[in-house]
């Protein structure tokens, strides 16, 4: 490859991140705590305490249409049951979709992520299953709304 050919190369992929970081926008940041408790069929009530951060961004595929990438953290997942059992985790989730060109509005995008509660005593682990879903009303503009779909013991 000749050396003026390399350098053209070089000064174009230099360019592409800035073009591809100017279109992308933040257009949800939140981080909430939520405090709650859930009758959990194997092991009784559940008393739940965890923080919830999430980030929604978009960027304009330079064609009318749009891509949205949803990343979410759960921090600090803190429970205890009635007999005094804690558990504990942490879980992150990243989701993408597109809206095409000529796509129609809203957009709603649920999904599930799984969370494992960590026993510290004599309960069985827990499997916590988080719903989150994401609504784009239009580009630039998204609502979420979340809540814990359920809570089961995993076997021993």
């Amino acid at each position: 490859m000749s050396r003026r050919l390399r350098l053209c190369a070089l000064a174009v992929l230099a360019c592409v991140p800035l073009f591809a970081a100017a279109d992308k926008e933040v257009i949800y940041d939140a981080k909430s705590h939520v405090v709650m408790d859930q009758v959990v069929p194997c092991i009784g009530k559940v008393y739940v305490d965890y923080w919830f951060r999430e980030r929604v961004t978009e960027m304009s595929d330079g064609s009318g249409g749009y891509h949205f990438s949803d990343h979410l953290n759960i921090d600090n997942f803190h429970a205890t049951d009635d007999s005094g059992t804690e558990y504990s985790g942490s879980g992150t989730a990243n989701n993408t979709f597109h809206v095409a060109a000529n796509g129609t509005y809203p957009v709603e995008q649920t999904s599930i992520s799984n969370l494992t509660g960590l026993s510290h005593g004599s309960g069985p682990n827990l499997h916590i299953k988080i719903r989150y879903r994401v609504t784009i009303n239009a580009p630039g503009q998204a609502t979420v709304q979340r809540d814990i779909y359920s809570i089961e013991c995993i076997p021993d």
